[in-house]
């Protein structure tokens, strides 16, 4: 599937620079032939890619790079430079990791120590649609967007509100007789409905507190949502992926809580504990982990699982106002 010329988004639209900082030139390379065309590609080693994240701290410039460098890349942009300021990690351009083969477990301390909002396996460079909203995201920040703008598909998308225990009963039912429709003897209920009831949990507990602000969690079922609390969920499923959302207006899923509960998991901290353990379940089944976050207003959740492909292969994103990055 072709990334150039069919991107279809406003965001990419105008000449951008993609500073390219690897030392393994055949993946360079693939970065750079994935790219679309309105970018200028320069080629750097990880150590020029350093130093030239002072250069280049412009609008319209993204950074990619290799995830084993990032304690080099970040050291660098904490470090003062002879004339210049000391800069905050929010001062560099936008930085999109390349995970290699790498086990998420790897590497992810440093998604958390870095506060990293980015990351994808080459095999993602050959997706037009995701890759696509990954650029988008690096430009755009937070959009709220349906299921179309990341997957690709004949199958037509299916949407529906969940407003109380009943409901979320019914929808999982129907999300994941959908996916084990397409997929067959590949359908996982651990994976696939374990990762639809977590999120629609998380967003039916958590997103909402009471007039006193006592979080839903406290009770074992949640009240029926209120007049302006909205929880929607959409999802698809051919052969090839089964994606869903969960978006809800409640806005408190943050980029920092994302990454903190995942590392916490991954380090050993109260494994499997109630408290994270949804996020960090659905991010390890799932290839693709998506957050929308506006605090306060927002949290949307897209989550894609494709056919056989390994679950090591992940892309990550964040898409955040400032506060939540």
């Amino acid at each position: 599937m072709e990334a150039r010329g069919d991107l279809g988004t406003r965001a990419i639209a105008k000449t951008r620079r993609a500073i390219l900082a690897f030392s393994d030139v055949s993946l360079a390379e693939r970065v750079a032939e994935r790219l679309p065309d309105t970018f200028h590609v320069v080629h750097s080693s990880p150590s020029e890619g350093r130093d030239a994240l002072w250069e280049g701290r412009m609008a319209g410039t993204v950074v990619f790079a290799h995830i084993r460098h990032a304690e080099m890349i970040f050291g660098s942009a904490l470090t003062p430079v002879p004339g210049a300021e000391s800069a905050a990690l929010s001062a560099c351009p936008p930085i999109v990791f390349v995970t290699g083969d790498s086990a998420p477990g790897e590497y992810f301390h440093l998604i958390a120590r870095y506060g990293i909002a980015r990351f994808l396996h080459p095999r993602f460079l050959n997706d037009a649609r995701m890759l696509a909203s990954l650029l988008e995201g690096v430009f755009e920040g937070t959009r709220r967007h349906d299921l179309s703008h990341y997957c690709e598909s004949d199958e037509p998308i299916c949407r529906e509100a969940v407003r109380d225990a009943a409901a979320r009963l019914d929808a999982i039912d129907r999300i994941c007789e959908a996916a084990a429709r397409r997929f067959g003897a590949d359908y996982q209920v651990t994976e696939h409905r374990l990762a639809v009831e977590e999120l629609l949990n998380n967003a039916l507990f958590h997103a909402f507190h009471d007039a006193h602000e006592e979080p839903r969690e406290a009770s074992s079922r949640p009240r029926p949502l209120g007049e302006n609390e909205e929880v929607a969920v959409e999802y698809l499923a051919d052969e090839r992926l089964f994606a869903f959302s969960v978006t809800d207006s409640g806005g408190r899923l943050t980029g920092d809580i994302v990454r903190r509960e995942i590392n916490r998991q991954f380090s050993g901290e109260g494994l499997l504990q109630a408290h994270g353990r949804g996020v960090f379940l659905t991010f390890s089944f799932a290839n693709a982990f998506i957050l929308n976050s506006i605090p306060g207003r927002l949290s949307q959740v897209v989550v894609a699982f494709y056919r056989r492909l390994h679950s090591d292969c992940k892309m990550f994103q964040i898409n955040a106002s400032p506060m939540t990055l």
